[in-house]
């Protein structure tokens, strides 16, 4: 299981760099904070690790938390000071969305929810908001208050839903 960055000059891809990646289960959810500085990585059995980036190459910052079995969603803050993740637990039938401040060398929790069914994740363009879907149907419009994460409404789709995505002026969402 390999994690490979490539440059792109608007003509092709180049392979710049290549590293193992925690075990071999599968590199799941990648998200890049919004400077490009830092990659977050969530891997289908529960890895989870930042790290830096030069612009050549990668180095491992920290790892996240280990209570979870999936990462089904990462997302920074447009900010890039929170990363939202979406994390499937075995012990609950609920899937748990948590924000993490990130302060450059290590996570730590800042509020957490748990939705039914919720899979990726994804920040509001204005920094306060963000959108869940769900394997039940719904998409949730939450509002994260820096200590809370609180439901402003959920939708029915009507479908197994994948994924939500804001459009860049945060007036619609897909």
């Amino acid at each position: 299981n390999t994690l490979k960055i490539y440059s792109f000059n608007q003509n092709s891809l180049n392979l710049i760099y290549q590293t193992p990646f925690f075990t071999n289960r599968g590199v799941y959810y990648v998200s890049w904070r919004p400077d490009g500085k830092y990659l977050a990585v969530g891997e289908w059995y529960g890895s989870f690790g930042i790290f830096s980036f030069n612009g050549t190459s990668l180095s491992f910052i920290s790892t996240g938390p280990s209570d979870f079995n999936d990462v089904n969603g990462l997302s920074w803050s447009p900010d890039g000071n929170h990363l939202a993740m979406s994390l499937y637990d075995s012990s609950s039938p609920l899937q748990s969305h948590r924000i993490y401040y990130f302060n450059g060398s290590s996570l730590s929790l800042k509020a957490y929810t748990h939705l039914g069914g919720g899979r990726r994740i994804q920040w509001h363009p204005g920094g306060q908001y963000l959108a869940s879907d769900t394997s039940e149907g719904y998409v949730y419009i939450l509002k994260f208050t820096g200590s809370s994460i609180d439901t402003i409404q959920s939708i029915s789709y009507g479908t197994d839903m994948w994924p939500v995505g804001w459009r860049s002026d945060g007036n619609f969402l897909c």
